[in-house]
Order: C-alpha cells, then sequence, then structure tokens
C-alpha cells in the first residue's frame, strides 16, 4: 500500500524543544467533524464515492496513502476550499478549523520574528513571548531576525507557533515535515504532541506518523480505512490480517485436498 513511504530516521533529541503545554483559547464539542456520503470526480475520473469520515476532539489522525488517491482534495473539501462535490460536511460545536500553510504566506518578511508574533498577540507580555518563541527554538538576538532572512525551517516554527496560539483547535497540516531541518522537525513534533486540540494531517513521513498518530486513515484508491493506534500499530494489524488470510487459505486448501481423496481411502478399503 504505501511502497514509497519514507523512512526517516529518528531525530537526535535537541535543547530546547518545547515544553510549553498548547491549550486551544475554546474548546471544541466532542465530535469536530463528520462527513457522509462524500463523492469526487475530477473531469470523467472518479476519485473516490460514498466516504465517511468521523474525527473527534483531542484526535491525532494521519491521512496516509500512496500519490495520487486525492488526499490533498479530500483536504480542500473538508476545508470548503473545493465545493465542486457531493455529500455532507459538518463541524462540531465550537469548531475552529486552521490550515498549516506550507508556502508560510501568513508571515510578513519585513517583520522581525519578535515583532510577527508580539504584532498578533498584543496581550502577550514581551517575556511570554519570548519564552515561546525559545521553546521553538529562537533564542537571544535570534528574536530580532528579519523573517525575509529566516530559513525555511525557522518559517514554518514561526507559523507553527503563531497557529498554536491561535483560536484554532483543529488542525489541518499537508506534509507538515517537508523540507523541514531535522532541528524544525523535532520542534513541530514536540509542539504537536502538547497539542490539546485536534490534528488531522497527511504525510509519508513513517517517523513522525509514528510518533504523532493515534488513529491513521488509510486512503486507497476509491475508499478508506480507519486503525486505531499509530504506524506501528497500522502495520501490525495489517500483518495480522494477512497472516489469517493465508491460515483462511491454507485450511480451504486442505479441506479441498482432504475432500479430494475421500473418493480414493474409500475405493482402497471397500
Amino acid at each position: 500500500l504505501l511502497g514509497k513511504m519514507d523512512i526517516v530516521d529518528k531525530p537526535t533529541s535537541i535543547q530546547g524543544k518545547p515544553s510549553i503545554r498548547f491549550v486551544p483559547k475554546i474548546v471544541s464539542g466532542y465530535e469536530v467533524l463528520k462527513a457522509n456520503d462524500l463523492s469526487k470526480s475530477f473531469d470523467d475520473k472518479l476519485l473516490f464515492k460514498d466516504m465517511d469520515l468521523e474525527i473527534f476532539r483531542g484526535d491525532k489522525v494521519a491521512l496516509i496513502g500512496p500519490n495520487g488517491v486525492a488526499k490533498t482534495t479530500l483536504f480542500n473539501i473538508l476545508l470548503d476550499r473545493d465545493q465542486d462535490f457531493t455529500g455532507h460536511v459538518k463541524y462540531g460545536t465550537n469548531v475552529n478549523p486552521d490550515y498549516f500553510d506550507q508556502t508560510r504566506s501568513d508571515l510578513n518578511p519585513s517583520n522581525t520574528v519578535l515583532d510577527e508574533v508580539w504584532n498578533e498577540y498584543k496581550t502577550l507580555t514581551q517575556t511570554e513571548v519570548r519564552n515561546y518563541l525559545a521553546a521553538f527554538l529562537f533564542m537571544g538576538e535570534d528574536v530580532f531576525k528579519q523573517i525575509s532572512s529566516l530559513s525555511g525551517g525557522e518559517k514554518a516554527r514561526i507559523s507553527l507557533l503563531k497557529l498554536m496560539l491561535s483560536n484554532s483547535n483543529f488542525l489541518f497540516m499537508d506534509e507538515p515535515t517537508n523540507h523541514l531541518d531535522i532541528d524544525s522537525k523535532e520542534v513541530l513534533e514536540g509542539a504537536l504532541n502538547l497539542y490539546e486540540g485536534t490534528l488531522f494531517f497527511i504525510s509519508h513521513d513513517r517517523y513522525f506518523i509514528n510518533a504523532i498518530a493515534d488513529k491513521i486513515i488509510a486512503f486507497t484508491p476509491g475508499k478508506i480505512r480507519e486503525f486505531l493506534g499509530n504506524y506501528d500499530d497500522y502495520q501490525d494489524t495489517l500483518q495480522r490480517e494477512k497472516d489469517e488470510a493465508q491460515k483462511n487459505l491454507d485450511n480451504h486448501k486442505a479441506a479441498v485436498n482432504n475432500t479430494q481423496q475421500q473418493p480414493q481411502l474409500q475405493k482402497e478399503t471397500a
């Protein structure tokens, strides 16, 4: 199913990874998202049909599958960016979704790192802002760097911090570890593990999925299937199913073979 999945070594632990627990300002209802009978076609190609999906408060869900099965298309539908589909999408009470944008279009390149966060969250003290920035590896004079001078990984950290401090309580992320350096990946992982909202993300990074997800939604052409647990649990379930199928096949072959031998045995004993 996921033959092209990336095998990523676990990053070496670094100093300063997030130890701040991020609690959304608004707590959502228990049922965060419910989608029923979703169907989507592109030109004459059916991408998926009659798809159902449920996500609950606090879930950290990984959407996995090979390229080309319309994972991002599904995200766009759920985020109301694509309205050319059939079916129903319903958010629960007090759900405020947001999207972690890989393009970093939410950042002002002329701001300093400090101002980028502080301008958006003016009720925070400078000490509070700098503590948050330190948890995301912006220490000392780093907070006075201009956004335009930052690396892609550094910009991703700033965007993630702003998202964590926002009213959003349901984060969508499409390949969030793409193009991130090791430090930024570990910051991302640490922040998401401490995040008390709901998370739905697309990834091919096995280590990241295993470290973050508590539910797997495997997307194969035209359909989805849910598995509880992380990536290792998902793999274990697939292996058990494979072993059980092989056992059933072996039992069937043995039964057929036994049935075929019965007439010969009866003839020999007659």
